[in-house]
């Protein structure tokens, strides 16, 4: 009889119980040559829960195209749970096999699918498998859990600039790098810039992907898995956010070719949505698209230098009349965020609210009291005496990168005048 042979192990069975893919094998490469059976494929699934959908199991995969090509007769395992711990996941790969008239037999168990008792009892077999399995992964949770909540690392992968020592997620030397990334990210908001920056002067070998992943990973403002304290934070709440803004502002613009000083900042006065830069050979304007699509009634477009020259003339006074010298309101004490946090201390130690509960409101009490406990940073100097001249030697991606720093918006009215900058 012509066979294949599939094993399975996920680490944590390995280590508990012995289920080598080696001690599988060998068991099933034994049963073969006593039964004289022919063996014409192996798949080994590694480190693959059986709770998994089959289209997550690599070995799987394969043996079901194979199946479909070379026709084996049986497929040999060496108990029911490796081959499956998920009775949906079971019946979807069983109508592959029926339609291709292959059967499966477990080697150290016995069952008959001939009969309806037969499969009953194959469903009760899954049943306690799925189930065991996920008491299991509730407990592997739990367990991570409290790790998380202790600041204990769950996985020796860190993002770049940390590394893991007695068992806490700290800086590494080149934390440095990171914060430099953020930095220049921050000032140019451009991915491209910062990536060619850290390259060329660090030999780093970063991609947009690789970049945005690390600007996007909680631990830069110390918060992993809900414990905003899980470590030493490289950057404040606000300036997370802030980042994570510049993230979301720029990913839809970072294929264009052309660049747009204003894209993403000029307000329709129809639809109060943002108008997108056009490009017609012979200079840069401004239009609102929903109306191309039926959802504004906007009819004007607004030219790209008439809204540089209206800012250069006008931002000086605007910014300290409505930031510099508007008057600071004033913050919120967190002192009665730190006594609710007291009280709910007091609560989960009494055993009156249960630990799911406790983590979750801790967790945005902690939050509030670090946002209310920073101190404001003042705005002064914002422009230099020469600020202008130096503006007019930028390149396009530097002034865009200048606006986009400064300002949130700038309002027109329909006649498509500016008449309003928002900050």
């Amino acid at each position: 009889m012509k066979v294949f042979l599939y094993v399975r192990v996920s680490s944590e069975e390995q280590v508990k119980h012995g289920y080598s893919l080696d001690a599988q094998e060998n068991a099933l490469i034994s049963f073969c040559k006593a039964n004289n059976h022919v063996i014409l494929g192996i798949y080994r699934d590694e480190g693959i829960s059986g709770r998994k959908p089959y289209t997550k199991r690599p070995a799987m995969v394969q043996l079901l195209q194979d199946l479909e090509r070379i026709k084996p007769d049986m497929i040999l395992f060496t108990k029911l749970d490796r081959w499956f711990r998920n009775i949906k996941e079971y019946y979807k790969v069983q109508d592959i096999l029926d339609k291709n008239k292959v059967y499966w037999k477990a080697i150290n168990e016995e069952y008959d699918t001939s009969t309806a008792s037969g499969r009953l009892y194959v469903n009760i077999k899954l049943s306690i498998a799925q189930d065991e399995a996920d008491r299991t992964s509730e407990r592997i949770k739990d367990v991570q859990h409290e790790l998380v909540a202790q600041g204990r690392v769950i996985s020796g992968s860190v993002p770049f600039g940390y590394k893991v020592e007695n068992k806490h997620v700290v800086f590494a030397d080149n934390i440095h790098i990171v914060k430099e990334a953020v930095n220049d990210y921050l000032l140019h908001q451009s991915m491209h810039h910062t990536i060619r920056l850290l390259n060329g002067k660090y030999g780093t070998t970063f991609t947009a992907q690789k970049m945005k992943a690390l600007f996007q990973n909680t631990l830069l403002k110390g918060e992993y898995r809900g414990n905003v304290n899980f470590c030493e934070p490289l950057l404040s709440p606000s300036e997370w956010d802030r980042l994570q803004e510049v993230i979301q502002k720029n990913v839809k613009y970072a294929s264009r070719k052309n660049i747009f000083l204003f894209t993403g900042l000029i307000v329709c006065p129809y639809c109060n949505r943002k108008m997108a830069g056009m490009n017609d050979g012979k200079y840069k304007y401004y239009r609102c698209p929903h109306r191309y699509q039926g959802q504004c009634e906007m009819p004007r477009t607004i030219g790209e230098k008439r809204i540089e020259k209206w800012l250069l003339e006008n931002i000086e006074e605007d910014f300290k009349i409505n930031v510099e010298m508007k008057p600071k309101q004033k913050k919120e004490s967190p002192k009665k965020y730190r006594s609710q946090l007291q009280r709910l201390n007091d609560m989960y130690l009494l055993g009156n609210i249960d630990k799911a509960a406790y983590t979750a409101k801790s967790a945005e009490l902690q939050r509030i009291i670090a946002e209310l406990s920073r101190e404001p940073k003042e705005v002064k100097n914002t422009f230099s005496a020469n600020w202008k001249e130096v503006y007019q030697m930028l390149d396009d991606e530097h002034k865009r990168s200048f606006w986009r720093g400064l300002i949130k918006g700038v309002r027109i009215d329909k006649e498509t005048q500016p008449v309003e900058i928002l900050y």
